[in-house]
């Protein structure tokens, strides 16, 4: 399968953890989504987020379609995309359409 990773931020905190960012991961072909509310995006934390909500209980997918974030475009994201074998695809900028089925689910 292959799936797309987009944040939304900027929330207001939610009251049980304070966190401010939502990591919305869509299935491409189920359009299924999976939300999970972050306290930071940062690459290692959006690394073990992407493992605990996904890898844990629906196995890894083929290919990642995710923004130009740095969380995306760092050398940890890559190494792991590369070590795990999934085709990490980059949307193109000011392109949004490229990852369509996250930017639908964010709204």
């Amino acid at each position: 399968s292959e799936i797309s990773i987009d944040f939304i931020v900027d929330l207001p905190p939610t009251k049980s953890t304070g966190s401010t960012n939502v990591m919305v991961i869509t299935d491409r072909l189920s359009k299924s989504v999976i939300l999970e509310a972050m306290t930071d995006i940062t690459a290692e934390t959006t690394a073990k987020t992407v493992a605990k909500c996904l890898v844990q209980h629906h196995g890894l997918p083929r290919g990642v379609v995710t923004d130009r974030g740095p969380q995306f475009t760092s050398h940890l994201w890559r190494h792991l995309c590369r070590l795990l074998r999934v085709q990490q695809r980059l949307s193109t900028a000011w392109h949004p359409e490229t990852d369509g089925a996250t930017e639908r689910a964010n709204q």
